[in-house]
């Protein structure tokens, strides 16, 4: 991770995403599984490495997306879950 901090700041957000309760879900590279709880699934994302039409791969509904300060970025790496695929 490197740049000034407004680059930071666009390509790193927040997604909290609805999913089906134990759907399990191949992350495109770029997308990074913070937490999930049932139907419910934080991920990390990294706008210089998803491929554009990422959402298509993903199943479930962005409720929210926002980009992360510096502090925050750095404690969702802390905490990821390594694994690309995950199940609830």
């Amino acid at each position: 991770m490197h740049g000034d901090m407004a680059t930071i700041g666009e390509r790193y957000f927040q997604l909290d995403m609805a999913l089906e309760s134990g759907t399990a879900v191949l992350l495109p590279a770029g997308l990074t599984l913070i937490a999930r709880q049932g139907g419910r699934a934080r991920y990390l994302a990294d706008m210089e490495v998803l491929a554009p039409g990422w959402e298509g791969a993903v199943p479930g509904e962005i409720l929210e997306k926002k980009p992360m300060a510096l502090e925050e970025l750095y404690l969702a790496l802390e905490g990821a879950v390594p694994a690309r695929e995950v199940a609830a």
